[in-house]
């Protein structure tokens, strides 16, 4: 009977998590439409968000497991709470880390976010944000590329409710996007 009611809460707990994790991770319409192919949108990069448990050690096991495997993380975004931590990650292969990931017992959620270059200055950002405004774009999350660019410029990851408007409209003003090229830097 305690290994049975074990087991229930343990799937409760994954069901919970789930939920959690789609709150925190939010669709993009864009994608969500016809507009995307199973490889994602063209200058788009893959995210794999995961639900963790805001214990100590979580975070290290899921290091450890892509460690293992060779993958390495090149963008990180931990949003917490008291319960729970949403990791979101970047890195250099996505498709053997959703596969490591999934193998290793972990629920995880793919989205297609925008890497993009921006000067190293104060005020850079609104090269970026205005243009997304103008086209009625609201941005959900940034985080940091930990890495630079061919020209040497700081790279960040945005999260955004329409992801193909947003591409256009930083395409129609120069800002620099990149798509799998990121996974080689």
């Amino acid at each position: 009977v305690c290994l049975a009611t074990c087991h229930w809460s343990l799937r409760a707990k994954r069901g919970n998590l789930i939920r959690l994790l789609r709150h925190f991770v939010p669709r993009n319409d864009s994608l969500v439409n016809n507009q995307s192919t199973k490889r994602g949108l063209a200058m788009c990069v893959k995210q794999i968000s995961i639900i963790l448990e805001n214990v100590p050690g979580k975070f290290l096991a899921v290091s450890e497991c892509l460690g293992r495997e060779g993958i390495n993380i090149r963008a990180i975004s931990v949003a917490d709470t008291s319960d729970i931590s949403t990791v979101r990650l970047v890195t250099d292969s996505p498709e053997k880390t959703i596969n490591v990931l999934k193998s290793g017992g972990y629920t995880i959620i793919e989205a297609d976010v925008i890497a993009v270059e921006i000067p190293d200055h104060p005020g850079a950002l609104q090269a970026v944000l205005k243009p997304l405004r103008e086209a009625h774009v609201n941005v959900h999350y940034f985080y940091t590329y930990l890495g630079r660019g061919e020209s040497g410029q700081p790279i960040v990851i945005i999260g955004v409710d329409k992801t193909k408007e947003a591409i256009e409209a930083l395409r129609k003003n120069w800002v620099h996007t990149f798509g799998n090229e990121i996974y080689a830097l």
